[in-house]
């Protein structure tokens, strides 16, 4: 998949040749393809509708002419299209050929399409765990055990944590606070080392680690920290 262009994905086969692209498009109730999307210079053959763990797609086999009268090419091959709306958010349309008419090369984008997954980032929960240090308080047991949160503003809080910290140079030399388990909407976990002070001094900061990376470091700005300790503490 070439995602230099992005508005346009282009689909290519293991010797870099075009098989296809992908684009999307804002999600309309009665989406009409022969209208929005289908190409001059061909035909439509059939539709049919098609389950893919995404939802159900319109398929459509298209008849299109080999080239252009200038090009001296003639004939025909099939050209394949899906219509894929996603949770009346965006339209994702996909069109794959092999400038054949081979059953094989439907079979194929039909593979493609079965195998689309849509990631999506946002936090469903967040569990906290207490680390070595957490648990060197005065009460050796830190402010909890492990701690969760599902609450949308508790959430964007820690999402801001994420999105603002601020890439450090230099070796890190740390003890682990909290981890911190993320869990996201598309099923994928993250985990990081968190580091917040339970200390009001101005100027604290707190630390964010990647667990996949743990030599390097991420600052979460002081206001950030603050917001953070306050849910924590």
């Amino acid at each position: 998949m070439d995602t230099s262009d992005p508005k346009v994905y282009v689909i290519k086969d293991e010797q870099g040749e075009v098989r296809g692209e992908v684009s999307a498009s804002e999600f309309v109730e009665n989406f009409d393809f022969k209208k929005m999307v289908m190409p001059n210079h061909s035909s439509l053959i059939s539709e049919e509708e098609l389950d893919i763990p995404m939802g159900t797609s319109r398929l459509f086999t298209l008849d299109a002419d080999n080239g252009s009268a200038a090009s001296g090419l003639t004939g025909t091959h099939d050209t394949y299209y899906a219509v894929v709306p996603y949770k009346e958010e965006i339209i994702y349309i996909l069109n794959f050929s092999n400038n054949d008419k081979a059953a094989e090369t439907k079979q194929e984008f039909i593979g493609i399409l079965t195998s689309l997954r849509i990631k999506d980032t946002r936090i469903k929960s967040i569990r906290l765990e207490c680390g070595d240090l957490c648990k060197e308080g005065a009460d050796k047991s830190g402010p909890f055990t492990e701690k969760n949160y599902t609450d949308e503003d508790e959430l964007e809080v820690f999402a801001n944590a994420l999105n603002k910290a601020v890439k450090m140079n230099g070796e890190l030399n740390y003890v682990t606070y909290f981890l911190m388990h993320i869990s996201y909407l598309d099923g994928t976990q993250k985990k990081y080392v968190l580091n917040i002070s339970n200390s009001e001094q101005e100027g604290i900061t707190g630390l964010l680690i990647d667990t996949e990376d743990s030599g390097q470091g991420y600052e979460i700005p002081e206001r950030i920290h603050n917001e953070l300790r306050a849910l924590i503490y």
